[in-house]
C-alpha cells in the first residue's frame, strides 16, 4: 500500500483526493483503478462514489480545483542591482523562492498532473492553467520594471524580458522534476539555471553600458 501525506487525515474525501492526486501522478490517471482508489482511500469499497458521483474523473476535477488554493508565488524583489552579476544573484534567489512553493507535494504532484494529463483538461482547466502562467510572467515583468539603478529598464523592455526569464526557470521544472523525475531535493536549481541566466544578464549589463545618444 502507498503511503502517501494525507492517509491520517480523518477526513475520508480528504484522504481520497491525497491518494488519488499521488495515484494520478506517479502511476497516471489512466492507470490508478477506481477499485485502488476505494481500498486505499478508506475501508468502505463504495465510499469513492459516495463523495464523487462522476466516479475517477470527478475526483481528477476536484484535484485541479484545488490548485486554486495553492500557495501564491512570492513577489521578487530586485531593488537596484549594481551590474549583471548582483541582477543575476537576486533573480536566482526569486527563482529559489518559488522553488520552494513546488515543495508543497499537493503543488508538486498537481503539476505533474497537469502536465501528463494536458489531453484530459477541459477548456476552463486549461485556461486556468494559463491565468497561472501569466500572472507569473506578469510579476516577473514588475519586478523588472520596478529596478532602479543602472540596469534599470523601461517596461516594454521588462515585459519582452520577463518571459525569457521565466521560461529559464519553466524549462528547469518541466525536464528535471516531470520528465526527468527527480525528487525536488536532489536537483540544484541554481545549477541547472545558471549557464542561461548568467548570459542573460550579462548581455542586459552590456546593454545599459553602452550610451544612449
Amino acid at each position: 500500500m502507498t503511503t502517501i501525506e494525507g492517509r491520517g487525515a480523518t477526513d475520508p474525501r480528504t484522504r481520497l483526493l491525497t491518494l488519488a492526486r499521488h495515484l494520478f501522478a506517479t502511476q497516471g490517471y489512466q492507470a490508478t483503478t477506481t477499485r485502488r482508489l476505494n481500498l486505499g482511500g478508506s475501508e468502505s469499497p463504495g465510499l469513492l462514489y459516495y463523495y464523487f458521483p462522476g466516479g475517477k474523473r470527478a475526483v481528477l476535477d476536484a484535484i485541479i480545483a484545488a490548485g486554486a488554493d495553492w500557495p501564491p508565488l512570492p513577489v521578487w524583489q530586485l531593488g537596484a542591482p549594481a551590474d549583471a552579476a548582483a541582477l543575476e544573484a537576486r533573480l536566482l534567489t526569486g527563482m529559489a523562492a518559488w522553488w520552494q512553493v513546488l515543495a508543497t507535494p499537493a503543488v508538486a504532484e498537481t503539476l505533474l498532473i497537469l502536465v501528463r494529463e494536458r489531453p484530459l483538461l477541459t477548456a476552463t482547466q486549461v485556461s486556468w492553467c494559463r491565468e497561472r502562467e501569466a500572472q507569473a510572467t506578469g510579476s516577473v515583468a514588475q519586478a523588472l520594471a520596478a529596478m532602479r539603478g543602472p540596469l534599470a529598464m523601461a517596461e516594454a523592455t521588462a515585459a519582452a524580458l520577463a518571459p525569457v526569464i521565466r521560461g529559464l526557470y519553466q524549462k528547469t521544472v518541466l525536464e528535471e522534476l516531470l520528465i526527468a523525475g527527480r525528487s525536488h531535493d536532489t536537483i540544484d536549481l541554481a545549477a541547472a539555471v545558471q549557464p542561461g541566466l548568467r548570459l542573460l544578464t550579462t548581455r542586459m549589463g552590456q546593454a545599459a553600458a553602452v550610451p544612449t545618444r
